[in-house]
């Protein structure tokens, strides 16, 4: 307060008005800035620490994470997570298949036996997370391919919660016929399997 009565003072209100100061230069010139901005961009670093990393590997130049984060968000970049997108559900057909599937618990006999079928295809793939991405920029991030992947046709046993799986080149019409003839061995007393599962063809 004593400077600026100073000033005040001295030079009057006008010159309280003038922003003088001018931050410190950056220790990276243009076109290293640039290096920079295209490892953030092709690489979406997960923390600042890769990029004083990168920085200190390429240029010999250290920052503290502050003064990076900084330098970052002055270069247009921001901290954000991809989102994923999950499918639609269509609220009336549930609701329509919790009715059946109430109705059919209901006449089932005790000799009766209820699954759950599905299969499951488990594949090496990639798990977003946060990373630095430019501002108004997408976040994409790219999945291995699905070929190579392991298919496991299965079923839950409601009542004993026990599963019944079966591993297959390929879930196709024969294999699931495979699966049926497991169940018939495993529930050789049972009257009637009933098997609920999705609409795969």
């Amino acid at each position: 307060m004593r400077r600026y009565y100073k000033i005040y003072s001295e030079d009057g209100k006008e010159a309280l008005l003038n922003l003088n100061y001018t931050g410190k230069v950056c220790w990276l010139s243009q076109n290293q800035l640039e290096q920079l901005k295209i490892y953030v961009k092709e690489e979406a670093p997960h923390s600042a620490k890769q990029v004083i990393n990168f920085a200190k590997d390429r240029f010999g130049i250290y920052y503290t994470p502050s003064a990076m984060v900084s330098l970052l968000h002055r270069l247009n970049f921001t901290y954000k997570k991809p989102n994923l997108i999950p499918g639609k559900v269509n609220e009336e057909a549930k609701k329509l298949f919790s009715q059946e599937l109430q109705k059919l618990e209901k006449e089932l006999a005790q000799t009766d036996q209820l699954l759950y079928l599905d299969g499951v295809h488990p594949q090496h793939n990639s798990k977003p997370s946060y990373g630095w991405y430019e501002k108004g920029s997408k976040a994409i991030l790219l999945t291995n391919t699905g070929r190579k992947r392991i298919n496991i046709n299965g079923a839950l046993d409601v009542k004993r919660l026990e599963i019944t799986t079966l591993s297959s080149d390929s879930i196709n019409a024969q294999s699931t016929l495979d699966l049926f003839k497991k169940w018939e061995e495993k529930y050789p007393f049972a009257q009637r399997i009933v098997v609920i599962c999705d609409n795969v063809s």
